[in-house]
């Protein structure tokens, strides 16, 4: 087809693929391809479905291998893959798939993609934990004017989101392997660290110059406010099925 770029208005792509470190280079390879034709840069790219399942299943001939994920291990990649695929600019609109388990069977995997359990479940849409991690995400990041990745440590994959609603610049980081032990110097300012969820870490040290940490594969928050002083609590609570996320400046 002469030039295909000038038949659609933008690229609707499902994309799913774990873990997380082939993820990106995967994105990045659909891009190139894209705007490898006359106007692909210019069309935008939608990941109308992306997610990570309780489980999934990988059929080899006649074998078939199950690999589960914890909770926390599920909150962790699907806020991993958001991080990447916004740092590194392979998508324009992200759309995590989906709010809501599809079903009873929990043996088929694709009944288990939701942010929250299935509607007949004994507590209707209760909520994964990866729906509050996605919430924390959201309201850490929401309003960002640029980002990026920064590759200054082979052990830590780290994003930053520059300038957000609040006037703030939040860095999502987390271990590539194993645990790794950081520094994040002072530089004036108020500096804020979070977990996945949007708690206060507790594991971190103040010295004169640096604040030190150990990170794991739980991405964590790093948000430096420069601007204001002010300082965003978060607080998770439950009622019955649901959580609520929420928080304020002080």
């Amino acid at each position: 087809i002469d030039n295909p770029m000038q038949y659609f208005d933008y690229i609707s792509i499902h994309h799913y693929n774990l873990p997380t470190v082939n993820y990106i280079n995967s994105c990045k390879k659909i891009q190139e391809m894209i705007e490898s034709y006359q106007g692909g840069d210019e069309k935008e790219i939608w990941y109308n479905e992306y997610g990570v399942p309780d489980y999934r299943v990988r059929i080899s001939g006649s074998t078939a291998a199950v690999t589960r994920y914890d909770a926390n291990t599920k909150a962790a990649y699907l806020v991993e893959l958001t991080a990447q695929m916004l740092g590194n600019h392979v998508g324009d609109k992200l759309f995590p798939y989906v709010l809501s388990d599809k079903g009873f069977d929990q043996n088929y995997w694709e009944n288990t993609f939701g942010l929250v359990d299935y509607y007949r479940e004994d507590i209707p849409y209760a909520a994964k934990p990866a729906l509050v991690a996605m919430s924390a995400f959201n309201a850490f990041t929401a309003g960002y004017r640029s980002s990026e990745e920064i590759t200054e440590s082979e052990t830590v994959e780290r994003y930053i989101f520059y300038n957000t609603a609040d006037e703030k610049d939040v860095s999502i980081l987390w271990a590539k392997a194993g645990n790794a032990n950081i520094s994040v110097p002072k530089q004036g300012g108020n500096v804020y660290f979070y977990d996945l969820y949007g708690n206060d870490l507790t594991n971190v040290t103040e010295l004169d110059d640096c604040y030190q940490l150990t990170v794991t594969d739980q991405p964590v928050y790093i948000v430096y406010d420069m601007y204001t002083g002010e300082r965003y609590t978060a607080t998770v609570t439950r009622d019955g099925a649901f959580y609520t996320f929420a928080g304020k400046f002080e």
